[in-house]
């Protein structure tokens, strides 16, 4: 549910491109050099796919997700890295 807030708008931001939540952490494993986790399967209560869609975003202000997931990630690692020493 969406905050009754006045003057406010809210977007989602995403490639709308679904993947698993189990892809994205053995990518990231990967490129930590680390053992990918094993996956175990839907559970009981497990949302089968959620995408975000940014149309609205996009018609807002032009914005696209231009770069790929592994790109991204391979970023956010480095990031961390360079910040932890």
């Amino acid at each position: 549910a969406v905050l009754p807030l006045s003057g406010l708008d809210y977007f989602n931001v995403g490639s709308e491109t679904g993947t698993k939540i189990i892809d994205v952490v053995n990518e990231v494993m990967d490129i930590a050099g680390e053992t990918p986790v094993t996956d175990l399967g839907e559970r009981p209560g497990d949302v089968h796919a959620s995408y975000a869609w940014s149309q609205k975003l996009a018609k807002a202000t032009g914005w696209r997700a231009q770069v790929p997931l592994r790109e991204g990630l391979e970023r956010t690692v480095e990031w961390f890295r360079t910040r932890s020493r």
